[in-house]
């Protein structure tokens, strides 16, 4: 369809759909659940969707943003000001999902749109690396590596210092934004 925003929904509600189907069905694999961050690129435009505590991040001119917010117990804390992020990183509930693909029979992801530039760089990531690799260190990987390299520059960090679980990390380089000269309008005309 020529909704991006509901392509991406169906998406989410597909692979919710089938984990939680599996979930129900396979012995031992009862509450089976993931994560899930993803990335559009439309144009100057960048639709991003997440559920759970995998994140993505835009670095621009050097400088890291958190664009998605993550669905984690000590994160919703943090927002309501109950605990500091310190106390956050530091507590044992850290890793307490409230939003995940497959635990419930439906999803609601979070979907929002982000203005991208030549040489932006966007990085989607498990909390393994999140948790363990500074941004400071993820802006470093990306200036000097091809997008592949960094990558895996940022999965061998989050290793050794000893990531617990899985370190999935995809790095994503704007190199040329090149407009889309059939406009939407003119796609219409043709039918």
């Amino acid at each position: 369809g020529s909704d991006p925003e509901a392509a991406m929904y169906h998406a989410f509600s597909e692979a919710n759909a089938l984990v939680h189907a599996t979930g129900r069905t396979v012995t031992g694999r009862e509450k089976m659940g993931t994560t899930l961050a993803c990335l559009a690129l439309l144009e100057r435009q960048a639709l991003i969707g997440n559920v759970g505590d995998s994140r993505v991040y835009l670095i621009h001119d050097q400088q890291v943003a958190q664009l998605t917010h993550d669905h984690s117990l000590v994160a919703e804390q943090v927002r309501q000001g109950i605990l500091t992020p310190e106390q956050a990183a530091a507590s044992p509930f850290r890793n307490v999902i409230t939003r995940c693909i497959g635990n419930e029979p439906t999803i609601e992801p979070d979907l929002l749109w982000q203005e991208i530039h030549s040489g932006d760089v966007l990085l989607l990531c498990s909390d393994g690396l999140s948790n363990l690799v500074e941004p400071k260190e993820m802006t470093e990987a990306v200036a000097e590596l091809s997008p592949s390299e960094a990558a895996r520059r940022l999965v061998n960090l989050a290793n050794a210092r000893g990531a617990p679980d899985n370190v999935t990390v995809l790095v994503v380089k704007i190199k040329k934004i090149v407009r889309n000269t059939r406009s939407a309008l003119a796609r219409w005309r043709m039918w």
